[in-house]
C-alpha cells in the first residue's frame, strides 16, 4: 500500500500485511500529540524531519522542513504551518 508520494519518482510503500501495525502507530501518534504531550521545537532545521499539525484537519503528520520564514515554515507537500504547529 502507498504511504507517501514525494513525486513521480519517489513513492514509499508498505506491505499490506503491516497495515494493522501502521494504523496502530498512527493512532498512538495522534493520541499522544492531541493530548498536548509533544514538546515544542526551539530550533528548526531546513531538511529536518518533524511531526507537524496540518491546519486543514488538525491532524498530526510526519513532515520535512523545506524552508523557514520567520514564524512560518514550509514543510513537505509545500504546506506552510505556523512555527507553533511543530
Amino acid at each position: 500500500m502507498v504511504v507517501h508520494i514525494e513525486d513521480f519518482s519517489n513513492v514509499y510503500v508498505q506491505r499490506r500485511s503491516n497495515k494493522e501495525s501502521i494504523d496502530s502507530l498512527y493512532n498512538d501518534m495522534a493520541t499522544f500529540y492531541h493530548s498536548g504531550q509533544g514538546e515544542p521545537v526551539d530550533h528548526v532545521k531546513t531538511g529536518g524531519c518533524y511531526i507537524a499539525q496540518f491546519s486543514e484537519d488538525n491532524e498530526w503528520y510526519r513532515a520535512q522542513v523545506l524552508s523557514t520564514d520567520g514564524d512560518m515554515i514550509t514543510v513537505t507537500k509545500a504546506h506552510r504551518v505556523p512555527r507553533s504547529g511543530l
